[in-house]
């Protein structure tokens, strides 16, 4: 009777112990995603960072002569003629805030040409960030109605003003 009791006592508790230590992780994970889009909507918020971030696309890519622009895991390419270069002046971490090995830069033209030479005057948005959480300054007055098909009532991308978007991708803010 002693050992059904124990037994018994047994099969509850494993049970509740091991859900848990199965939903640890999770929340564990879901408190460092949610951290994420934080630390991405305060770079965002950040007018610093910000101005620092949009003058160093303006002197570093825009009106070069380049017509394509990715940057992903720290390096930038772009398209010179027929051949691609890699930028290697990245931005100041101390003063983007974000971690250079992590960058990540897209340019979005206006236009849909794809040879025609990236300029000051025909960028829509620039994302650039860390991962796949994204700081997203319009450009030419353009407006943004959503980014990778998220809108401000997903919860994953975020208005700062006018000019400015925090995108976080796997979390809501």
């Amino acid at each position: 009777m002693k050992a059904a009791k124990i037994l018994g006592l047994t099969v509850l508790v494993l049970p509740s112990l091991c859900g848990a230590f199965f939903l640890i992780p999770i929340f564990v994970l879901q408190i460092h995603l949610s951290g994420a889009c934080q630390e991405i909507a305060a770079i965002a918020r950040d007018e610093q960072a910000v101005a620092y971030l949009d003058n160093w696309v303006s002197k570093n890519i825009l009106n070069q002569g380049y017509t394509f622009v990715f940057g992903m895991h720290g390096r930038v390419w772009v398209r010179e003629a027929d051949q691609y270069v890699n930028i290697t002046q990245l931005p100041e971490e101390s003063i983007s805030r974000i971690p250079n090995e992590y960058l990540r830069l897209e340019i979005v033209t206006v236009s849909g040409d794809r040879d025609q030479p990236i300029t000051s005057t025909n960028v829509g948005q620039i994302a650039i960030g860390y991962g796949r959480n994204q700081i997203i300054l319009l450009k030419n007055g353009k407006s943004l109605l959503s980014y990778r098909s998220d809108d401000e009532g997903s919860g994953h991308l975020l208005r700062i003003n006018e000019a400015v978007y925090a995108y976080c991708a796997d979390a809501r803010f």
